[in-house]
Protein backbone atom coordinates (compact mmCIF):
# COMPACT_ATOMS: atom_id res chain seq x y z
CA UNK A 1 0.00 0.00 0.00
CA UNK A 2 1.46 3.33 -1.09
CA UNK A 3 -1.40 5.76 -0.43
CA UNK A 4 -3.80 6.03 2.50
CA UNK A 5 -6.32 8.76 3.28
CA UNK A 6 -8.22 8.72 6.57
CA UNK A 7 -9.10 12.43 6.60
CA UNK A 8 -12.02 13.39 8.86
CA UNK A 9 -12.42 9.84 10.19
CA UNK A 10 -12.81 10.79 13.84
CA UNK A 11 -13.07 7.13 14.80
CA UNK A 12 -9.40 6.63 13.87
CA UNK A 13 -7.50 6.75 17.18
CA UNK A 14 -3.99 6.29 18.52
CA UNK A 15 -4.34 2.52 18.62
CA UNK A 16 -4.90 2.59 14.86
CA UNK A 17 -1.73 4.64 14.38
CA UNK A 18 0.30 1.64 15.52
CA UNK A 19 -1.07 -0.39 12.60
CA UNK A 20 -0.57 2.50 10.19
CA UNK A 21 3.06 2.81 11.28
CA UNK A 22 3.57 -0.77 10.11
CA UNK A 23 2.75 0.15 6.49
CA UNK A 24 6.35 0.90 5.66
CA UNK A 25 5.72 1.27 1.93
CA UNK A 26 3.42 4.27 2.38
CA UNK A 27 4.34 7.33 0.34
CA UNK A 28 1.16 9.35 0.96
CA UNK A 29 -0.71 9.57 4.27
CA UNK A 30 -3.57 11.86 5.31
CA UNK A 31 -4.68 11.71 8.95
CA UNK A 32 -6.14 15.23 9.02
CA UNK A 33 -9.01 15.81 11.46
CA UNK A 34 -8.84 12.28 12.83
CA UNK A 35 -8.81 11.22 16.48
CA UNK A 36 -5.07 10.56 16.40
CA UNK A 37 -3.19 12.68 18.94
CA UNK A 38 0.29 12.92 20.48
CA UNK A 39 1.40 9.32 20.96
CA UNK A 40 -0.22 8.22 17.71
CA UNK A 41 1.44 10.96 15.66
CA UNK A 42 4.82 10.11 17.19
CA UNK A 43 4.38 6.46 16.11
CA UNK A 44 4.26 7.58 12.48
CA UNK A 45 7.97 8.42 12.57
CA UNK A 46 8.50 4.84 11.37
CA UNK A 47 7.16 5.79 7.91
CA UNK A 48 10.52 6.76 6.45
CA UNK A 49 9.29 6.45 2.84
CA UNK A 50 6.56 9.08 3.18
CA UNK A 51 6.67 11.74 0.49
CA UNK A 52 3.47 13.58 1.46
CA UNK A 53 2.12 13.81 5.01
CA UNK A 54 -1.11 15.58 5.92
CA UNK A 55 -1.94 16.06 9.58
CA UNK A 56 -4.12 19.17 9.53
CA UNK A 57 -6.30 19.79 12.54
CA UNK A 58 -5.00 16.95 14.72
CA UNK A 59 -4.68 17.35 18.48
CA UNK A 60 -0.95 16.95 18.80
CA UNK A 61 1.72 19.02 20.49
CA UNK A 62 4.73 20.42 18.69
CA UNK A 63 7.20 17.84 20.00
CA UNK A 64 5.11 14.89 18.78
CA UNK A 65 4.76 16.26 15.25
CA UNK A 66 8.46 17.16 15.21
CA UNK A 67 9.38 13.60 16.20
CA UNK A 68 7.24 12.19 13.40
CA UNK A 69 8.62 14.55 10.77
CA UNK A 70 12.19 13.85 11.83
CA UNK A 71 11.68 10.21 10.81
CA UNK A 72 10.51 11.12 7.28
CA UNK A 73 13.65 12.09 5.32
CA UNK A 74 11.96 11.88 1.89
CA UNK A 75 9.16 14.28 2.79
CA UNK A 76 8.30 16.69 -0.03
CA UNK A 77 4.95 17.96 1.24
CA UNK A 78 3.84 18.64 4.82
CA UNK A 79 0.41 19.90 5.90
CA UNK A 80 0.02 20.74 9.59
CA UNK A 81 -2.45 23.60 9.06
CA UNK A 82 -4.90 24.31 11.88
CA UNK A 83 -2.86 22.15 14.24
CA UNK A 84 -2.72 24.93 16.79
CA UNK A 85 0.02 23.50 19.02
CA UNK A 86 2.46 22.92 16.17
CA UNK A 87 5.27 25.46 16.26
CA UNK A 88 8.97 26.02 15.88
CA UNK A 89 10.13 22.52 16.89
CA UNK A 90 8.42 21.07 13.84
CA UNK A 91 10.13 23.63 11.60
CA UNK A 92 13.52 22.84 13.08
CA UNK A 93 12.90 19.13 12.46
CA UNK A 94 12.54 19.92 8.76
CA UNK A 95 16.02 21.30 8.26
CA UNK A 96 18.26 18.32 8.74
CA UNK A 97 20.69 17.85 5.84
CA UNK A 98 18.73 14.79 4.67
CA UNK A 99 15.56 16.70 3.85
CA UNK A 100 16.16 20.42 3.54
CA UNK A 101 16.87 19.94 -0.15
CA UNK A 102 13.61 18.11 -0.98
CA UNK A 103 10.70 19.79 0.86
CA UNK A 104 8.50 21.58 -1.70
CA UNK A 105 5.22 22.27 0.11
CA UNK A 106 4.72 23.60 3.64
CA UNK A 107 1.13 24.15 4.77
CA UNK A 108 1.27 25.66 8.25
CA UNK A 109 -1.61 28.13 8.49
CA UNK A 110 -3.19 28.78 11.91
CA UNK A 111 -0.28 27.24 13.81
CA UNK A 112 1.97 28.58 16.57
CA UNK A 113 4.98 29.14 14.33
CA UNK A 114 6.88 32.36 15.10
CA UNK A 115 9.71 34.43 13.62
CA UNK A 116 12.48 32.56 15.44
CA UNK A 117 11.53 29.17 14.00
CA UNK A 118 10.85 30.53 10.54
CA UNK A 119 14.15 32.41 10.38
CA UNK A 120 16.01 29.23 11.28
CA UNK A 121 14.11 27.09 8.78
CA UNK A 122 13.67 29.08 5.56
CA UNK A 123 17.34 29.51 4.57
CA UNK A 124 17.59 25.73 4.20
CA UNK A 125 14.36 25.14 2.27
CA UNK A 126 15.63 26.15 -1.14
CA UNK A 127 13.19 23.93 -3.06
CA UNK A 128 9.97 25.29 -1.57
CA UNK A 129 7.28 25.83 -4.20
CA UNK A 130 4.33 26.55 -1.92
CA UNK A 131 4.17 27.95 1.61
CA UNK A 132 1.07 28.88 3.60
CA UNK A 133 1.58 30.77 6.85
CA UNK A 134 -1.84 32.40 7.17
CA UNK A 135 -2.60 33.74 10.64
CA UNK A 136 0.81 32.78 12.04
CA UNK A 137 2.57 35.19 14.42
CA UNK A 138 5.32 36.02 11.94
CA UNK A 139 6.73 39.29 10.67
CA UNK A 140 10.44 39.98 10.14
CA UNK A 141 11.40 36.39 9.26
CA UNK A 142 9.14 36.53 6.21
CA UNK A 143 11.89 38.50 4.50
CA UNK A 144 13.80 35.20 4.30
CA UNK A 145 11.32 34.06 1.65
CA UNK A 146 13.44 35.94 -0.89
CA UNK A 147 15.95 33.10 -0.68
CA UNK A 148 13.40 30.46 -1.74
CA UNK A 149 13.76 31.19 -5.43
CA UNK A 150 11.52 28.34 -6.60
CA UNK A 151 8.44 29.63 -4.79
CA UNK A 152 5.32 29.73 -6.95
CA UNK A 153 2.57 30.07 -4.33
CA UNK A 154 2.79 32.14 -1.13
CA UNK A 155 0.08 32.84 1.43
CA UNK A 156 0.96 35.26 4.23
CA UNK A 157 -2.59 36.48 4.85
CA UNK A 158 -3.38 37.85 8.30
CA UNK A 159 0.26 38.20 9.33
CA UNK A 160 2.29 41.24 10.34
CA UNK A 161 3.99 41.40 6.93
CA UNK A 162 4.98 44.90 5.90
CA UNK A 163 6.53 46.70 2.97
CA UNK A 164 9.92 45.07 3.60
CA UNK A 165 8.32 41.67 3.02
CA UNK A 166 6.69 42.95 -0.18
CA UNK A 167 10.12 44.06 -1.34
CA UNK A 168 11.56 40.62 -0.60
CA UNK A 169 8.76 38.92 -2.54
CA UNK A 170 9.51 41.08 -5.57
CA UNK A 171 12.75 39.08 -5.98
CA UNK A 172 10.78 35.88 -6.68
CA UNK A 173 10.52 35.79 -10.46
CA UNK A 174 8.67 32.47 -10.42
CA UNK A 175 5.87 33.59 -8.10
CA UNK A 176 2.45 32.88 -9.62
CA UNK A 177 -0.01 33.08 -6.69
CA UNK A 178 0.17 35.47 -3.75
CA UNK A 179 -2.22 36.09 -0.85
CA UNK A 180 -1.53 39.17 1.26
CA UNK A 181 -5.10 39.63 2.52
CA UNK A 182 -5.56 41.20 5.95
CA UNK A 183 -2.01 42.63 6.02
CA UNK A 184 -2.65 46.26 6.98
CA UNK A 185 1.08 47.07 7.16
CA UNK A 186 1.44 46.73 3.39
CA UNK A 187 0.49 50.02 1.74
CA UNK A 188 1.13 51.79 -1.56
CA UNK A 189 4.88 51.45 -1.13
CA UNK A 190 4.52 47.70 -0.77
CA UNK A 191 2.22 47.52 -3.77
CA UNK A 192 4.93 49.20 -5.84
CA UNK A 193 7.19 46.24 -5.06
CA UNK A 194 4.48 43.64 -5.74
CA UNK A 195 3.81 45.19 -9.14
CA UNK A 196 7.30 44.10 -10.19
CA UNK A 197 6.40 40.38 -10.04
CA UNK A 198 5.78 40.12 -13.77
CA UNK A 199 4.68 36.48 -13.77
CA UNK A 200 2.00 36.90 -11.08
CA UNK A 201 -1.32 35.33 -12.11
CA UNK A 202 -3.37 35.39 -8.90
CA UNK A 203 -3.35 38.11 -6.25
CA UNK A 204 -5.51 38.19 -3.14
CA UNK A 205 -5.45 41.46 -1.23
CA UNK A 206 -8.78 41.32 0.59
CA UNK A 207 -9.40 43.96 3.26
CA UNK A 208 -6.29 46.01 2.44
CA UNK A 209 -8.14 49.29 2.68
CA UNK A 210 -4.95 51.38 2.61
CA UNK A 211 -4.46 50.65 -1.09
CA UNK A 212 -5.07 53.79 -3.15
CA UNK A 213 -6.17 54.07 -6.80
CA UNK A 214 -2.57 54.98 -7.62
CA UNK A 215 -1.42 51.62 -6.24
CA UNK A 216 -3.97 49.83 -8.42
CA UNK A 217 -2.57 51.72 -11.41
CA UNK A 218 0.73 49.95 -10.73
CA UNK A 219 -0.99 46.55 -11.02
CA UNK A 220 -1.75 47.31 -14.66
CA UNK A 221 1.92 46.43 -15.22
CA UNK A 222 1.15 42.76 -14.45
CA UNK A 223 0.38 41.36 -17.92
CA UNK A 224 -0.50 37.84 -16.77
CA UNK A 225 -2.74 38.69 -13.80
CA UNK A 226 -5.98 36.73 -14.22
CA UNK A 227 -7.37 36.52 -10.68
CA UNK A 228 -7.70 39.54 -8.37
CA UNK A 229 -9.46 39.69 -5.01
CA UNK A 230 -9.98 43.19 -3.65
CA UNK A 231 -13.01 42.42 -1.52
CA UNK A 232 -13.19 44.63 1.53
CA UNK A 233 -10.79 47.17 0.01
CA UNK A 234 -13.51 49.83 -0.34
CA UNK A 235 -12.91 50.02 -4.07
CA UNK A 236 -14.11 53.33 -5.55
CA UNK A 237 -14.82 54.60 -9.07
CA UNK A 238 -11.24 55.91 -9.12
CA UNK A 239 -9.90 52.40 -8.51
CA UNK A 240 -12.13 51.10 -11.31
CA UNK A 241 -10.50 53.51 -13.77
CA UNK A 242 -7.33 51.42 -13.56
CA UNK A 243 -8.98 48.05 -12.99
CA UNK A 244 -10.71 48.54 -16.33
CA UNK A 245 -7.30 48.58 -18.01
CA UNK A 246 -6.29 45.13 -16.71
CA UNK A 247 -7.35 43.30 -19.84
CA UNK A 248 -5.97 39.92 -18.74
CA UNK A 249 -8.38 39.57 -15.79
CA UNK A 250 -10.71 36.56 -15.70
CA UNK A 251 -11.84 36.75 -12.05
CA UNK A 252 -12.44 39.96 -10.09
CA UNK A 253 -13.84 40.26 -6.56
CA UNK A 254 -14.80 43.78 -5.47
CA UNK A 255 -17.17 42.76 -2.67
CA UNK A 256 -17.97 45.50 -0.19
CA UNK A 257 -16.83 48.17 -2.61
CA UNK A 258 -17.97 51.78 -2.83
CA UNK A 259 -18.04 52.05 -6.62
CA UNK A 260 -21.12 53.35 -8.44
CA UNK A 261 -22.54 52.70 -11.90
CA UNK A 262 -19.76 54.92 -13.25
CA UNK A 263 -17.15 52.56 -11.86
CA UNK A 264 -18.95 49.51 -13.26
CA UNK A 265 -19.00 51.21 -16.66
CA UNK A 266 -15.20 51.45 -16.50
CA UNK A 267 -15.06 47.71 -15.82
CA UNK A 268 -17.17 46.90 -18.89
CA UNK A 269 -14.03 47.05 -21.03
CA UNK A 270 -12.87 43.76 -19.47
CA UNK A 271 -14.06 41.47 -22.25
CA UNK A 272 -12.21 38.43 -20.90
CA UNK A 273 -13.74 38.71 -17.43
CA UNK A 274 -15.79 35.60 -16.66
CA UNK A 275 -16.42 35.98 -12.91
CA UNK A 276 -17.28 39.20 -11.08
CA UNK A 277 -18.39 39.85 -7.52
CA UNK A 278 -19.94 43.16 -6.53
CA UNK A 279 -21.51 41.67 -3.39
CA UNK A 280 -22.64 44.18 -0.79
CA UNK A 281 -21.74 47.10 -3.01
CA UNK A 282 -23.96 49.63 -1.30
CA UNK A 283 -23.94 51.98 -4.30
CA UNK A 284 -24.67 49.34 -6.97
CA UNK A 285 -28.18 49.98 -8.26
CA UNK A 286 -30.21 49.62 -11.46
CA UNK A 287 -28.10 52.15 -13.38
CA UNK A 288 -25.18 49.68 -13.28
CA UNK A 289 -27.17 47.00 -15.11
CA UNK A 290 -26.48 48.16 -18.73
CA UNK A 291 -22.72 48.08 -18.15
CA UNK A 292 -22.90 44.61 -16.61
CA UNK A 293 -24.83 43.32 -19.59
CA UNK A 294 -22.13 44.65 -21.95
CA UNK A 295 -19.61 42.27 -20.39
CA UNK A 296 -20.01 39.62 -23.04
CA UNK A 297 -17.65 37.11 -21.43
CA UNK A 298 -19.27 37.24 -17.98
CA UNK A 299 -20.50 33.85 -16.77
CA UNK A 300 -20.68 34.21 -12.97
CA UNK A 301 -22.01 37.35 -11.29
CA UNK A 302 -22.51 38.03 -7.58
CA UNK A 303 -24.79 40.96 -6.76
CA UNK A 304 -25.82 39.80 -3.31
CA UNK A 305 -26.76 42.72 -1.09
CA UNK A 306 -26.91 45.22 -3.97
CA UNK A 307 -29.84 47.58 -4.48
CA UNK A 308 -31.11 46.03 -7.71
CA UNK A 309 -34.76 45.89 -8.68
CA UNK A 310 -36.59 42.80 -9.89
CA UNK A 311 -36.34 44.13 -13.43
CA UNK A 312 -32.54 44.32 -13.27
CA UNK A 313 -32.31 40.86 -11.74
CA UNK A 314 -34.46 39.57 -14.60
CA UNK A 315 -32.23 41.21 -17.22
CA UNK A 316 -29.00 39.97 -15.65
CA UNK A 317 -30.38 36.44 -15.34
CA UNK A 318 -30.62 36.27 -19.10
CA UNK A 319 -26.97 37.13 -19.68
CA UNK A 320 -25.01 34.91 -17.24
CA UNK A 321 -24.84 31.25 -16.25
CA UNK A 322 -24.61 31.75 -12.48
CA UNK A 323 -26.22 34.61 -10.57
CA UNK A 324 -25.81 35.06 -6.80
CA UNK A 325 -28.50 37.15 -5.14
CA UNK A 326 -28.18 36.31 -1.44
CA UNK A 327 -29.61 38.70 1.17
CA UNK A 328 -32.60 39.67 -0.91
CA UNK A 329 -36.06 38.12 -1.11
CA UNK A 330 -37.28 37.03 -4.55
CA UNK A 331 -40.93 36.54 -5.31
CA UNK A 332 -41.78 33.03 -6.53
CA UNK A 333 -43.29 34.59 -9.67
CA UNK A 334 -39.96 36.27 -10.46
CA UNK A 335 -38.02 33.04 -9.95
CA UNK A 336 -40.38 31.25 -12.30
CA UNK A 337 -39.98 33.98 -14.90
CA UNK A 338 -36.19 33.82 -14.60
CA UNK A 339 -36.28 30.08 -15.19
CA UNK A 340 -38.33 30.64 -18.33
CA UNK A 341 -35.81 33.21 -19.58
CA UNK A 342 -32.75 31.08 -18.84
CA UNK A 343 -33.47 27.48 -17.92
CA UNK A 344 -29.76 26.74 -17.53
CA UNK A 345 -29.19 29.50 -14.99
CA UNK A 346 -27.79 28.57 -11.58
CA UNK A 347 -29.43 30.93 -9.11
CA UNK A 348 -27.66 31.08 -5.75
CA UNK A 349 -28.73 32.47 -2.40
CA UNK A 350 -32.48 32.32 -2.99
CA UNK A 351 -34.72 33.66 -0.27
CA UNK A 352 -38.20 33.31 -1.69
CA UNK A 353 -41.31 35.13 -0.57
Amino acid sequence: LRSLSLASCRSVKNVDAIAIAGLLGLEYLDVSYTGISDSGIAQLAALENLVEFKAAGVRAVDSSVAHAVRGMPRLRSLDVSRTALVGNATLVALVSPARSSVLEVLEASFTSITDSGLARCLPYLKNLRRVDLESCNVETALVELRGCLRLEDVCIADTAAGNDVAEALSDLDGLRRLDVSFTPMINDIGMRYLSKIAGLRELSMSTMDRVSPEAVRLLVKLPRLRWLDMSGCRVSDAHCTFLGKMSSLRHLDLGGGEMTARGVERLSTLKRLSKLSLAHGRCIADDACPSLMRMSGLRVLNVSGCALSDRSIRLLAGSVKTLAVADRPLRCELVQEIVRINSDLELKGLKNI
